[in-house]
């Protein structure tokens, strides 16, 4: 007889699951713990396969500040259609440091809940082009606002958007995570309109172009330009912003 043989399957290369916890401190927020959970998938047949991703997280602070988010870039139909979402609720303290090119030095503290919603359903056209519908949703809170300036701008108390509109994809990146070569393109129009269930109409133009270029087998060179645009009745939570998660920053 021969010897019996114990066969252990694992996961296969181009799936991939990690799970981050997080420990900081900062004084605005004390002490943080927080976790997050990131799912990839290699999908498709090209030389550089496209890439499924999950990325959730969620963080408390001891100062009873929390917040969860999800954002979803995931292939299905064999690879016709593309989920791109972005999930977020919070619960904290924000800063306002004023409005236009002049900022203050002091930032007026108050405390904030803003449910986020953003979630599109592409079509693929050739190659990696995707196109399709867009839908965004934004629910916003503020209290304990003293600060008279932010008091007065259209919005800054509370407010709910609900828009429609359309989203472009072009990914020619070796991988979404980890990225060592390549380009994307992300564009998206919203348009939010009262009978729509929106508290201010206004439109959004946002397009986001990324590239980058391998430098050895060690160091990435990469680039960003982004362009946002806000016209119409625009409330103060949805004014442009600089610096974010997921753009490239000093």
């Amino acid at each position: 007889m021969g010897e019996p043989t114990i066969t252990v399957e694992q996961e296969s290369s181009a799936s991939r699951t990690f799970v981050l916890p997080s420990l900081a401190y900062t004084p605005r927020t004390s002490l943080l713990l927080g976790a997050g959970v990131i799912r990839s998938q290699e999908d498709g047949d090209l030389e550089d396969p496209l890439q499924s991703f999950l990325p959730a997280f969620a963080y408390y602070t001891i100062r009873n500040q929390w917040g969860v988010a999800a954002n979803t870039s995931l292939y299905f139909a064999d690879v016709q259609w593309l989920l791109d979402s972005n999930l977020s609720l919070f619960d904290g303290v924000s800063f306002f440091f004023g409005t236009g090119d002049s900022p203050r030095d002091d930032g007026a503290e108050f405390d904030t809940v803003n449910l986020f919603g953003d979630v599109a359903v592409v079509a693929r056209l050739f190659d990696t082009l995707f196109i399709g519908p867009a839908l965004r949703l934004q629910n916003y809170r503020a209290d304990r606002i003293e600060d008279s300036e932010l008091a007065a701008l259209p919005g800054s108390g509370a407010g709910t958007q609900l828009g429609a509109g359309f989203r472009l994809i072009w990914d020619r990146r070796d991988r979404a995570l980890w990225t060592r070569r390549g380009t994307f393109l992300r564009a998206s129009w919203i348009g939010y309109r009262d009978d729509l269930g929106s508290d201010f109409s206004m439109t959004e133009l946002e397009a986001e172009l990324r590239g980058f270029i391998p430098l050895g087998q060690e160091w990435v060179l990469g680039g960003q330009a982004l362009v946002q645009s806000r016209q119409g009745d625009v409330p103060f939570f949805r004014q442009t912003l600089i610096g974010a998660p997921n753009r490239l920053r000093g």
